[in-house]
């Protein structure tokens, strides 16, 4: 189990994530803030988990929900990207949460 610190921390990181979509004065700051944060984090080991395309893998990944496609290649594969995940040094400290297409 991660630290409850380093919890709030990537929890942070995906909030300036998800703000960066939004339009406003302050989205220079925080593109550059969140470019910093990842980059810190990054130079510790840390990887981004980013599933998006890619069939699901219950190993870096938790399902949110399912959703049915019409395309019977999607059918098994990552569709949505809700929150990224993490690994640390080659483990999982936080799945991506994710939908899958059935």
């Amino acid at each position: 189990r991660i630290s409850s610190a380093l919890d709030e921390v990537l929890a942070f990181v995906e909030v300036l994530e998800r703000s960066l979509g939004k339009e406003s004065g302050l989205y220079k700051g925080f593109e550059m803030t969140v470019q910093k944060m990842v980059k810190v984090l990054k130079e510790d080991g840390f990887e981004i988990i980013d599933p998006a395309g890619k069939p699901f893998d219950p190993n870096t990944c938790s399902v949110a929900y399912t959703e049915s496609v019409s395309d019977d290649k999607l059918k098994g594969t990552v569709i949505k990207v809700l929150s990224k995940g993490y690994i640390h040094r080659g483990k999982v400290i936080k799945p991506a949460t994710v939908v899958v297409g059935v």
